[in-house]
């Protein structure tokens, strides 16, 4: 049997590729999942990766209710990415459990992330929500740079030679690399359990020391903020995942490890 996978060429999909030695997944693309003859026969879950345009753009889609429904067909959970930005924004540092209800202010996004959890939490008795914290890796890109806190920090880095914050530095957030956030997501999706679950490290690291790591391993580079506020200072409570997957804990070191491996391999590019 596999885990089938939509959206093989996400950013977090491409990580779970290189992580998955026994071939123990099956990938799709988000197009040829709406086809049922190019599901596997054999398959023991399903994970989508895929996020449709209007979601980012904090419009609903059905997406994800469609992919749930062939899974509950097919008598397999269905595991759905979400995002920690259903929590809202955080107006005070904030630790965010799952059972707690959203902050006033949301992004459109978030909201949208929001509705479509409660959609498929109203419909299908099976199905495993994941609020994902800050991803992280080496998304430095001249040709489609990613739209996310390390995408503009590398891209700034790199071709400017400093970071330039619109927040203070002292702003704390969870962050968790991409390959131990694979690592993790492969642990939940061998034998997923119905509900909702945070997938972070579980650490509140600052702007600034994640910034000066990068920088480390870049081997220059300087900080820039134009503004002194702290914003959306957040970190995930991630006691009810470790309970029930086993998951080991991280450490800051851990995080800076990551982050100067980052900042070296932008250092290598052209």
């Amino acid at each position: 049997m596999s885990i089938l996978a939509i959206g093989q060429s996400s950013f977090i999909a491409r990580e779970v590729k290189k992580q998955d030695k026994s071939n123990a997944w099956s990938f799709l693309s988000h197009l040829d999942s709406v086809d049922n003859n190019q599901w596997p026969d054999d398959i023991s879950a399903v994970v989508n990766f895929a996020c449709p345009p209007e979601v980012r753009a904090g419009e609903f889609s059905d997406f994800d209710r469609n992919l749930a429904q062939k899974a509950q067909e097919r008598g397999v959970p269905y595991v759905m990415l979400s995002s920690r930005t259903v929590y809202g924004v955080a107006e005070e540092p904030m630790l965010f459990v799952e059972n707690q209800e959203p902050q006033t202010l949301m992004t459109p996004y978030g909201a949208a992330k929001k509705r479509i959890e409660d959609d498929l939490r109203d419909r299908f008795d099976h199905v495993t929500i994941l609020r994902a914290s800050n991803i992280f890796g080496f998304e430095y890109s001249q040709q489609q740079p990613r739209k996310t806190f390390f995408g503009q920090m590398l891209r700034n880095l790199k071709e400017q030679g400093e970071i330039n914050f619109n927040m203070s530095p002292m702003t704390r957030r969870d962050f968790i690399p991409v390959e131990i956030f694979a690592q993790n997501l492969m642990v939940i999706a061998k034998a997923p359990k119905a509900g909702i679950y945070n997938l972070g490290s579980g650490l509140g690291a600052s702007a600034g020391d994640i910034a000066s790591w990068v920088m480390e391993g870049f081997g220059n580079g300087a900080l820039l903020s134009s503004d002194q506020g702290i914003i959306d200072s957040f970190t995930l409570d991630m006691t009810k995942t470790r309970t029930d997957y086993g998951l080991e804990m991280l450490a800051v070191e851990d995080i800076k490890r990551f982050c100067v491996g980052v900042g070296r391999e932008l250092q290598k590019v052209n």
